[in-house]
């Protein structure tokens, strides 16, 4: 358990961090790095560059608006039911979601805890409680996550599920936070990889 929470907390504080100098310097590691391009390729390579970016603002912008529209969910729906600290509660369980299925969990489990301690002599509110993180999580996996990540990583939602299986099982936490975005690296370098195949080939076949 000390290696999860220690684990969690690195994502948490960590790689929001990592990521924020990546979006301020990429334009400058992007120049940096052209210096060392073939010139016979540069422009294969910008290209190939320029869809992973595009991939990966896109995954950040839907994993964003997922956090938003889940801790606007939680909390107003936790306050409606008078949960005790339901608007923090809500905007935890809403941030923390974008860790799949464990962040969602933890949201839950306070509000369990929260619950029982407010409502233990009304099980009825405890039922409710649990019921609308479970109407969380049907909104995330049925409609935001594919709509919104789906979408811009191009991966059918069984991929993305089994991606995160995947990552989960060789890095934990880590690895189901990266899974969907190098899920998505890979399947623009396949493609790529795919065209340059197929291209000759059509060639030859026209010929």
């Amino acid at each position: 358990y000390a290696f999860v929470i220690f684990d969690l907390m690195l994502i948490v504080l960590v790689v929001p961090v990592i990521m924020m100098y990546l979006l301020i310097d990429w334009n400058r590691i992007i120049l940096k790095f052209s210096n060392y391009l073939p010139e016979q390729s540069s422009e294969e390579i910008y290209d190939l560059i320029f869809q992973i970016d595009t991939l990966l603002s896109g995954f950040v912008r839907g994993q964003l608006l997922i956090c938003a529209t889940l801790g606007i969910f939680y909390s107003v729906t936790l306050s409606i039911f008078g949960l005790s600290y339901g608007l923090l509660i809500g905007v935890f369980a809403g941030l923390i979601s974008f860790v799949p299925f464990i962040g969602a969990i933890l949201g839950a489990v306070i509000a369990f805890i929260v619950a029982i301690y407010q409502f233990w002599d009304a099980p009825i509110h405890i039922f409710y409680v649990s019921l609308i993180f479970l109407a969380g999580q049907i909104l995330e996996s049925n409609f935001l996550t594919p709509k919104l990540i789906g979408d811009a990583v191009r991966l059918h939602p069984v991929v993305i599920m089994l991606s995160i299986s995947i990552g989960g099982s060789v890095a934990g936490l880590t690895g189901i936070l990266l899974a969907i975005p190098l899920a998505g690296v890979l399947a623009v370098l396949l493609r790529k990889l795919s065209q340059q195949y197929l291209e000759p080939n059509l060639d030859k076949e026209v010929e």
